[in-house]
Formats: C-alpha cells, structure tokens, sequence
C-alpha cells in the first residue's frame, strides 16, 4: 500500500507536470499591420502562450511599447486572441479606433491546404500550407517539432506550430523572433485570462454578441468620421490660421479624409 501512495505522488507531482510542461511554450513574433489612422505600417512584437489544448495571443500593449515606435491608443491589455480546444470557445479583444470591443465566437474552421515545400525557422524544419480566411489568403509556415495546432492570432488547426504567416496582399504579417519551448506555464494563467476576458471580468471594453462584432468596424468608422468633421477639422484650420500654417502637408491631407477605413485584420465573416 505504502508502495502504490509514493508511486501516485510521483506521478500527480513530478511526471505529470513534466508532461504537461513539454507541451507549453512560448513566442514572440513581429507583427507588421496598418495604422487604421495614417497610411503606414505598425511593426511591434506578439506574445504567444500554449499548452496542449489552449492558446493565448497578445499584441499591441502598452507595456510592449518599443522606443522607436509610433504611438497608438494602447492600453496594458491590448489586443487579445485566446482559444480554448475543450469548449471550442474564442475569446478576442480588437481596437476599432479608441473602441475595444471584447467578443466570443468558436474556434474557426480553416480550410488548409498542406503543399510540399519546405524551410528552416530558427532552426525548425517548417511546411508550407496556404488559406483563404476572413477575406485574406494567408501563406503559412509551421513546425511539427512542435506539435500543437495553434499559431498567432485566429490562425491554427495545422498539425504544428505556426512560426510564420504572411497575406498575400501584403497586409498582414507574423514572423517569430524567438521560441521558448518547452518551457512552464502556470495553469492558472490561461484561465485567469479567459476569466478577464468574460463580460463580467476585469478588461476594459464594450461585450457584444459575435454577430455585433461583425458591424463593429463600420459603426466606428462613422463614429470617427464625425469626431473628425466635428472636432478635428475645425481644431487644425483655427490652428493654421492663427500659426500661419499651410494645410497641403501630406499628413494634413492623410487626416482630412473623412471617408476614414478602419483597419481590420478580418474583412469578410463569410
């Protein structure tokens, strides 16, 4: 009897969490996207952390802020992706101007196709796979050294870790910096998110249904069209008469478009 208590202790409290561990990593990307404001692109680090069943992805958070770049509203949250296998929920938190909204839909279906060519990744052997998803193609390149189905923001399902992702259209860009793995994660943490992430949780930002979501982008669009019209417009062409100040700059005329597009990662739900 004795025999059998010390073997359970092994197992629940030395084999067990080095077999959860060796699935859990961390990594860091470079995301590269477009400023919603101006006409220029946002290069800034990712985080992603996984376990065998679940993902969390973050970017754009105050605390990341590195000393070159442009400023941006951002906050200690960020934007946020996480994804949960056992409920096949995802949580996400997205910027649409000053707005962060917080939303929940299943984890997406992505229609892979597996092709034949292959790269090294920071050492990693890496395949090439390619989608259509959210009205983006995407060329992807993932690891079966490391066998879980997750990669940056809603992209996964591939039978490894995705290092690298590119839009065609140039738009969108994940490219690793730099891979821990295997490494520990607390269990606690990914809960602790989904919990923040929950409407009664602790992170700032407007819950709406997942089909609410979808109109989101336009909706602050026009938002930010009449802040502009009503506030900004009026602010700058004071300012240049009182300054003296042209108002054909290249920024002026960027700023003064009130048809204003919003950045969007995702651009169909289709």
């Amino acid at each position: 009897m004795h025999m059998i208590c010390v073997r359970f202790f092994v197992i629940t409290t030395i084999i067990i969490p080095v077999f959860l561990a060796a699935q859990s990593g961390k990594v860091k990307y470079r995301v590269k996207i477009p400023n919603s404001s101006v006409n220029e692109i946002h290069d800034e680090p990712g985080y992603l952390y996984f376990d065998r069943t679940r993902s969390l992805f973050v970017y754009d958070r105050k605390q990341d802020k590195e000393p070159n770049a442009k400023s941006r509203f951002r906050d200690d949250y960020g934007q946020i992706t996480y994804m949960d296998k056992n409920s096949n929920s995802c949580f996400f938190r997205v910027f649409f101007w000053m707005t962060p909204y917080i939303s929940r839909e299943s984890i997406p279906k992505i229609i892979w196709q597996l092709h034949s060519e292959t790269k090294l990744i920071h050492n990693k052997l890496c395949k090439k796979a390619t989608a259509t998803f959210r009205g983006r193609t995407y060329t992807v390149w993932y690891t079966q050294a490391i066998p879980v189905s997750v990669g940056p923001w809603k992209l996964q399902g591939l039978p490894g870790l995705i290092l690298e992702a590119k839009s065609d259209d140039g738009q969108v860009s994940f490219e690793t910096e730099r891979i821990l793995f295997p490494c520990t994660i607390e269990e606690t943490y990914f809960e602790e998110m989904k919990e923040k992430l929950s409407e009664s949780g602790r992170i700032s930002g407007k819950y709406v249904t997942f089909d609410e979501f979808k109109q989101a982008r336009s909706i602050e669009a026009e938002k930010t069209e009449q802040f502009f019209r009503n506030f900004v417009f009026p602010a700058m062409e004071q300012l240049s008469k009182e300054k003296n100040m042209p108002l054909d700059t290249k920024e002026w005329k960027i700023v003064s478009n009130p048809k204003r597009e919003l950045f969007a990662i995702e651009l169909t739900f289709e």
